[in-house]
Formats: structure tokens, sequence, C-alpha cells
């Protein structure tokens, strides 16, 4: 029988594998894509549940019953293939473990997502195989190149996906020893694909451009390059792979210019009316400059042709920014696959109703949006993205304005940054922007890093913006979704729930670093700042006067799976209603650090003036200051939760948990002296109990076999009292075992005072029975 109460508990649990509820096999001329399930603990999706709703067929539903991953199929009516349907995923019980993916038969993911989700996915039918292109039989294929030169892939076209085209960098060989290339400034791939060279901007796929080539491994061998549109494969003859000669290098003694504007493409297009925008923008070919001279008052969405390079809508000046407005019931901007550059320009009174647009930008699949000296203004969107969205595409944004802008009932009060996207946000102000949910300023989600890079904003401030449940100034979420932030202000910005300045939550990842954070506050955690399952970095940052309705009037960390670092940053008049008046971790937060700072004049009003940490995990203070952190008097009680736990589950089987004031501990009969030990023979120390239960003849004369204990072994037993520990009652405040089982709880209050209250938790030896 053991001697010491074992405070660790094991417990395996072993589930029987049920197989996943499947979508029935495709019929006649119904197209399949393959849904992807998958589940980051590997038991499945507990409870959640996808709904696929063609418009076309009957609506399909089905669930991960059990492990790790599973595929369903999804069939769609041959006439409803390329179209957008509804999907979603309900949360179930463990929502941040559940993870999707769609994709056609041999051919690109259309969408990805985790739960829970409600979206309008759009399909892409499947590539078709490039037709087989026979070598030429007078061309001798040239012998491989080692290391390969980098390649240059473009020439004349139809305008199709031409933001492919371009210089590829070699970066490596894949699996099958075969070179594949990285673009220079878009992120995509050059590689070989089933016996294929493609282009796409992830490997493993059938791209958007298709370079027929069975004779070797080298793209410059293709013969007739193709692209893939409105589902069809179309020939490309004057494309060709080359090898890129590198740009020269500047001058010595030659500095370039800052750039201040994007560099202007010819031919210009004036234009100062309404009709001739429309007229300029649904006409527009690559490199196509347009400039609107005069404000312009909109009827419908200005939709811009899909697959164009270098295109640009400028207005008439840093100094005389030329509005494009709406009136309010359609969205501004429609851009899809193109590069678009936005200048000079004011545009307002963008608004939809639509999922998935916002109010005045749309830019989507493959989308390379530039805005620079742009002002967007009072836009509005129903469910996310008031004024930008942004989705598997890319934008910069430089020296603009965001304000009043409102995404009604979703997420980025003034843009949202969605599905593999990526922001570069420079020199920017957003101010009196508004969210239905998160990201009063801008939100970040699904943006997962090893699809796209992280998002950048830097030098830029956010004042006054709202979100009504988390991150009044910047939200991220989901997926690893990594955001940068530098250089920047949070002022007056305001969350419903956690983090008035940022948020992070669901496996986010979040530094600012050089910014400063003042008059934040949250309804609930983290006036400036809140993170659950995120990670989260500070490096000198200031946070001042920011408030929390009840933890963390600084920073709220929660949950096992977050950590917080915190460097050289500055926490002062910070306040929270309950606990944690600068910082607040709570529910096993598994790391945080604090390092050469400072916390000054933060109040609460129950525990932790400065810093309140509950549960486990791993705690690092150092080189840091706490001055004049008050914790206000409040009569309420202090209520701790005990566990006892029993490894093997029979109980403790005697041992007992006492809880005496410090003073009453000090009673002579409540003082515990024991276990008394010594070595028995060449044993270990064993408690004068254990050897006298285990090996005694008479256990009330302290001997073993026939001999003192005493006497021999330089056992005293004198005053042992391991068996039948009884203080008097008065002395202690609470009593417990656990009789019998793994585990129980029990709640333990203390009623405050005036001063300093000090107490003892006991826990005495098993107690031992002939």
């Amino acid at each position: 029988m053991p001697s010491l109460v074992q405070t660790a508990l094991v417990l395996l649990l072993a589930l029987a594998a049920v197989p996943s509820v499947r979508a029935s096999a495709c019929r006649g001329s119904e197209v399949a894509y393959i849904l992807t399930m998958t589940d980051t603990y590997g038991d499945g999706w507990n409870g959640a549940v996808y709904t696929f709703d063609p418009s076309g067929g009957a609506t399909e539903t089905g669930t991960l019953s059990n492990g790790a991953s599973d595929t369903d199929t999804l069939c769609l009516a041959a006439a409803d293939d390329g179209e957008c349907h509804p999907f979603e995923v309900s949360a179930g019980s463990y929502p941040t473990e559940v993870g999707w993916s769609i994709a056609s038969e041999g051919g690109p993911e259309v969408a990805s997502g985790g739960a829970p989700t409600t979206a309008s996915v759009c399909f892409q039918p499947p590539p078709s195989p490039a037709p087989s292109v026979s070598p030429q039989p007078s061309v001798s294929v040239a012998p491989s190149v080692s290391p390969p030169c980098d390649v240059g892939l473009g020439g004349p076209n139809d305008g199709y996906h031409t933001n492919l085209l371009g210089n590829y960098a070699f970066e490596g060989y894949d699996a099958s020893g075969a070179p594949y290339y990285k673009s220079e400034d878009a992120g995509y791939y050059l590689y070989l694909y089933s016996g294929d060279w493609n282009v796409n901007r992830k490997m493993g796929q059938y791209g958007y451009w298709l370079g027929a080539n069975p004779a070797s491994n080298n793209p410059l061998d293709v013969v007739t390059w193709e692209v893939y549109t409105d589902g069809s494969w179309i020939a490309q003859p004057g494309v060709a792979a080359i090898c890129a000669t590198p740009a020269p290098s500047p001058g010595p003694t030659t500095t370039p210019a800052p750039t201040e504007t994007f560099e202007p493409t010819d031919p210009r297009t004036f234009v100062e009316t309404a009709v001739g925008l429309r007229l300029a923008v649904e006409s527009a070919t690559n490199d196509a400059n347009i400039v609107l001279t005069e404000d312009v008052a909109l009827t419908a969405t200005l939709v811009f042709p899909s697959g164009r390079t270098g295109l640009a809508l400028r207005g008439g000046g840093p100094e005389n920014r030329t509005t494009i407005a709406g009136d309010g019931t359609f969205m501004l901007i429609e851009v899809w696959s193109t590069e678009l550059a936005l200048e000079d320009l004011v545009l307002t009174g963008g608004y939809t109703e639509t999922e998935f647009e916002a109010g005045a930008v749309g830019a989507w699949y493959g989308t390379v949006l530039r805005a620079r000296r742009c002002t967007f203004s009072h836009n509005r969107g129903a469910t996310m993205g008031g004024a930008v969205l942004i989705g598997i595409s890319t934008a910069f944004i430089e020296d603009s304005l965001f304000e009043s802008n409102e995404a009604i009932e979703g997420s980025g009060g003034a843009m949202y940054v969605y599905w593999n996207a990526r922001a570069t946000i420079l020199r920017t102000t957003f101010t009196n922007n508004k969210a239905g949910t998160s990201g009063g300023g801008v939100a970040f989600s699904v943006n997962e890093p090893s699809k796209v890079d992280p998002s950048i904003v830097e030098d830029c401030l956010f004042n006054r913006n709202n979100a009504s449940t988390f991150g009044g100034g910047i939200d991220v979420n989901m997926q690893f979704t990594t955001v940068h932030v530098s250089a920047t202000e949070f002022h007056h910005n305001h969350a419903g729930q956690g983090g008035g300045a940022v948020s992070g939550v669901n496996d986010a990842i979040i530094t600012v670093t050089d910014s400063a954070m003042a008059n934040n506050a949250a309804g609930d955690a983290g006036g400036s700042a809140y993170a659950a399952a995120t990670s989260l970095a500070f490096d000198n940052v200031s946070v001042t006067d920011s408030v929390a309705g009840r933890a963390g009037g600084g920073v709220a960390i929660a949950g096992d799976t977050s950590s917080g670092m915190f460097k050289s940053t500055n926490f002062g008049r910070c306040n929270a209603t309950a606990v944690g008046g600068a910082i607040s971790a709570s529910s096993d937060v598994a790391e945080l650090t604090i390092e050469g700072g400072a916390f000054g004049r933060c109040t609460v009003t129950e525990q932790g003036g400065a810093l309140h940490v509950d549960g486990t995990g791993v705690l690092r203070v150092a080189g840091t200051s706490f001055e004049d952190c008050v914790v206000e008097y409040s009569t309420e009680p202090v209520c701790l939760t005990l566990t006892m736990m029993q490894t093997a589950g029979n109980g403790w089987q005697g041992a007992e948990l006492f809880v005496f004031r410090k003073e009453g501990y000090k009673h002579p009969l409540a003082r515990y002296n024991c276990p008394e030990t010594c070595e028995y023979y060449s044993d270990a120390d064993y408690s004068c109990d254990t050897i006298d239960y285990d090996k005694g003849t008479n256990p009330s004369t302290c001997d073993v076999n026939g001999a003192s204990l005493t006497t021999t072994y330089g056992c005293d037993c004198s005053g042992c009292v391991c068996s039948g520990y009884e203080p008097p009652s008065h002395t202690y405040l609470h009593r417990f075992d656990l009789a019998d089982g793994y585990s129980t709880t029990e709640q333990v209050c203390f009623e405050r005072g005036h001063g300093q209250g000090e107490y003892v938790i006991l826990v005495v030896d098993d107690e031992y029975f002939e």
C-alpha cells in the first residue's frame, strides 16, 4: 500500500470507430467535388454538421463522425457547375478543431474554412487535360542546365490570367527531382504536375497556365502554352518560356527617388462622366490608365474585366481627389483576377446586402489591389467588409483614410482580409468605423501561413472604431492567420466583449512593436488587447488609460493554447472591475513572459492590481517594476476550487485534507509531525508507519520482526500520528477526503477582512489498517 497521496490523474479512453455520414455517389451528368473534413484533435467533429444546398439538386448533409480526416462527395447538376452555392458548417462542441476544404476532382481547391461557417462557395469546373502536343521532330531536346536558370514566362496573349506571367526564380527540386520556380512578387509557382508544367498559387494541382512537356523536365522545352478560362483551355502560341536575364543594377552614384505615384501607363484615357467611366472600365485592356477628372455619381457597380494586368484608375491628384459616389444601393467596384491600382480617389456611398461583398470594393481570386491616397467614406456592407473586402487576393493600401464605414452584421467595419488573402497597410488612418461582430477597423480571417505571407500594418492610426464583439481596431481569427503591427497608434477604440484595440481568437498570431494604445475599452476583458487560443507578442508598446469591464484592464489572455510575450512594455493607469488591472491570464495560459517593462497606477476591485494569473502554465517576470498598483477593498468572499485526485481510482484510503487559519495551525494538537522516516535495510527512506505496517508484528510498539525500530534503525516513533490524526475541530476551517473514485472537487471560501489573511492547506498521510 502506498504511503503518500498520489496527485496526478491519467485517464485513457478507447473510442470505437464510427463511420462518417457519407453523401451519395453522383449520378448521370452530375459533377463531383470532393469535400475533405479534418479535425485537429482526431476525434471527429463532435456534433458539427455540414449542409450543402445546390440550387439544382437535393440538400446534402454530413459530418466527420470520428478520426482526424475523411472525405465526402458533393454533387452538382451540370448546369450549376461554375456557379456559387450555399455551404454551412455548424459549430459543434469544439469548433476550433474543425476544418474543411472543397476541390474538384483533379482540379484546384475552390474553398476552405473552419466552424462555424456560413458561406457561398463558388465552384470552378475541373480543368480539362491539355491536348497532347507532339514535340517538333526537327527540335532536339536541350540538355538540362544545372542549376536551372531563372525562367521568364510571357509573350503576346489573349489577356487571360496575365498576372501569372512574369519572371520565376529557381527555388529547388520537388520530390520527383523536377525543378520548380517561384514568381518574384506575386507568390505564384511554376512546377511540373502530371507530366505538364503548371502555374498556380499552390503546387501539386492543375494551374491556370499549362505547358504540355512530355519530352523533358525543363519548362524551356514547352512547345505551346495554354491558359484556362471559362471552362476550357485556350492555346497561346505567342507565349514562351525563356531564361530570364537579370535586370541591370542602378549606377553606383544614383539613388532612386521615392515613388510619388504608381508607375504611369499609356495610353491614358481621360473621362469626366459616369457613362464615360463605365465604358472605359468595361473595355479596359492590359495597362489601361483611366483618369477621372470630375466627380461622378454611379447608378450601378463598375465591373473590371478579369485577367487583366497593369490597370489603373486615378483621380485628379493628391490635392484634388476625385469622388466616385453611389446612392447606397450597390457596391461601387468589383474586381476578379486582375491587377488594379486606385489613386487619389474618394469612394463613398457604396452598399451591398450580398455575402462576401463589401460596400466600396470587392476583390477576389488572384486580384492584386493597390490603393494610394484614397478615401473610403460612409460605405456599408450587410455582412462583412464595410468598405473593402479581399478574398484569395493581395492588397497594398498606402496613405489612405477609412472613415465612417460599417459592416452591419459581420466583421471588418472598414476592411475584411479573408481566405488566404494578404494585406500590407501603410500610413493609413481608420476612424469611426463599426463592425456588427468583430474587427471595427480591419478583420483578418482564415489566412493560412502555409498559403500566404503574414499581413502587415505599419505606421497607421486606429481611432474611435467600434466592434460589437472583439477587436475594436483589429481582429485576427482562425487557422494561424498572422498579422504584424508596428509603429501604430490605437486611441479610443471599443469592443463589446474583448480587445478594445486588438483581438485574436482561434489560433491567431499577432505581434505588436513600437506602438501605443491609449484610452481603449472592452465590455468584458482586455481593454486594449484580448487573446484566446492565440499567440500575442508586444515589444516596446505603451498601454495607458485602458479599461475592461471584468478582467485585464490592459490585456486579457485566455486558454491553454495561448501565450503572451511582453518585452519593454509599459502599462499605466489601466483598470478592470474584477481581476488583473494591467494583465489577466486565465484558463491555464501555456506561457506568459514579462521582461523589462513597468506597471504603474493600475487598479482592480478584487485581485491582481497589476497582474492576475489563474491556472497552470509557465510565468516568467524579469527586470520589471510595479508601482502604486491597487486592489480596492471588497466585502465579497474569496473562493477557491480544490480538486482531489487518485490515479488508481480507489480514493485516498484514509488520507485527508485540512484547511487551517495560520494562527489555528499553531495549536499544539494541530501540528502534523509525520511521517517520521528512516532507512530500512538498503531500501529508500520510508515512514515509520509504513515499515511498521508492512514488516512489524506489533504496530503499537514500533517494531519490525521483533527488532525495535527506534534502536535498530534509528526511527523515532514518539508522537507519530500518521494513523488517526485528529486535531481539535475548532482549529481548522474545512476537512475533506476522497472516499472513493478518481477525483472530486470542493469549494473553499474565505471571508474578507482588513489586513492580510494567511492559511495552511494540509494533506495528511494515508491511514493504515491491519
